[in-house]
């Protein structure tokens, strides 16, 4: 991890903001852009992303700088780095580093690391400056999941096709693998339970994406499906101490505390600090639609994440037990782009993670409605200042981070953002 980011976005872009335009880099025919964004956010009760509960915090922090070069033959050279600060944890990323070959229309060829289509914006998520919201909806394409979103090391295969009268299509087709997760990332903290991750092992991935740009002009549908075979979570056996901080029940521990003796769960060497595993296969589809028209733009998406594997604990007699589980998200939204500088919108999101009732938890805590709210406002070319309100109706995914609000119980509760970005 990187101490040294948490101040760097917001030190910077009070230094730019008094030297005026700053515009994109050529350096020797490679093309340089960038952007530095800070992010701040308030909620009324409860801490997300960040110490949020009553209080205004910075929760993000986010440099990013890419290059382009094309040469002669056609070959295009791309890379992409990505350095952040999210809810305390630090890091520094390559997002993508691809080599690019267009043999026609029909047919392209990316080799590297390259960017995992997932939904209809997955691939643009940190491009603040062509969307109005400071952040994509936020149980649709949560940031604490970019791991699993951003990108993938393999091929890929792209093209398209023109139909005539019934427009055109756009495909991607690609195979490879994914990065390792370690356990103190923003994904890993908040699976916290009677385990706590340590990491997870991440081998294959497979999937594509289908475009189909209609007749009507500004209107097209999308298909994203994304396909994570033998994902591998390892875990460790939480303390009595670790259940109590993380708010997991302790009823495990004090029933092997009142059949072996005090301090068995803790000290025995069979139950606390005792090793777990889950592997898994994840399939996730996306189905999409946008509209475009003068200053407007609706979208909608719906996501199926589903997830099929075992599990073992071989502290409480777990081997290889079969877990299965199916989340569906939704939204719709609707910008508008009112002047040359400012743009507003709204869209209203739902999440379920248990829509078949296999969970005995009060609906309040498997799902979550969100009403949001947002503006964006430019302040120059190139900096861009953005705000937007949350009425949230659920707990579910409230500790996606691994924030922890013990004694959780009203679903109704507000959340505001405020964003800054410099891009060049």
């Amino acid at each position: 991890m990187i101490k040294t980011l948490r101040s760097l976005p917001a030190l910077t872009l009070a230094a730019l903001a008094t030297t005026g335009t700053v515009s994109a880099i050529d350096a020797g025919g490679i093309a340089i852009h960038g952007s530095l964004s800070a992010t701040g956010a308030y909620s009324d009760q409860y801490d997300y992303y960040g110490e949020t509960a009553d209080h205004f915090d910075m929760i993000a922090q986010e440099l990013t700088l890419n290059g382009t070069y094309r040469f002669e033959n056609g070959l295009r050279a791309a890379a992409q780095v990505y350095a952040y600060d999210l809810a305390g944890y630090s890091d520094l990323t390559l997002d993508f580093a691809t080599l690019d070959y267009s043999f026609s229309e029909y047919i392209g060829l990316r080799a590297g690391r390259n960017k995992l289509p997932q939904g209809m914006y997955g691939e643009v998520q940190d491009l603040d400056q062509i969307r109005t919201f400071a952040s994509l909806p936020l149980n649709f394409y949560p940031r604490g999941l970019r791991s699993l979103s951003t990108g993938y090391n393999g091929l890929g295969l792209y093209g398209s096709a023109a139909l005539g009268k019934a427009g055109s299509l756009e495909y991607q087709v690609f195979g490879g693998w994914m990065s390792n997760i370690d356990g103190e990332s923003p994904f890993a903290k908040g699976l916290a339970s009677i385990t706590v991750a340590e990491g997870a092992d991440l081998d294959k991935v497979y999937g594509g994406a289908l475009t189909w740009n209609t007749p009507l002009e500004g209107l097209k549908f999308v298909y994203t499906h994304n396909y994570l075979p033998g994902l591998v979570l390892n875990s460790r056996v939480q303390t009595r101490a670790g259940l109590v901080e993380t708010g997991y029940s302790t009823q495990a521990a004090d029933q092997i505390d009142f059949f072996y003796g005090a301090g068995t769960w803790d000290y025995s060497g069979l139950f606390a600090g005792t090793s777990g595993s889950s592997e898994v296969d994840v399939t996730v589809k996306v189905f999409a639609v946008e509209y475009t028209r003068d200053k407007w733009v609706a979208a909608a998406e719906y996501k199926l994440t589903q997830n099929e594997g075992v599990t073992s604990l071989p502290a409480l007699g777990v081997n290889r037990s079969p877990v299965e589980s199916e989340e569906q998200s939704w939204y719709a939204q609707v910008t508008y782009q009112a002047t040359d500088k400012l743009g507003v919108g709204v869209y209203y999101a739902q999440s379920d993670f248990d829509p078949d009732n296999k969970d005995p938890l009060d609906d309040k805590y498997t799902s979550v409605d969100d009403l949001a709210l947002g503006a964006s406002y430019a302040l120059t070319d190139n900096w861009l200042f953005k705000i937007e309100a949350h009425a949230m109706d659920g707990l579910a995914k409230l500790d996606i981070v691994g924030d922890r609000n013990l004694g959780a119980t009203d679903p109704k509760w507000n959340y505001f953002v405020v964003k800054t970005t410099f891009s060049f």
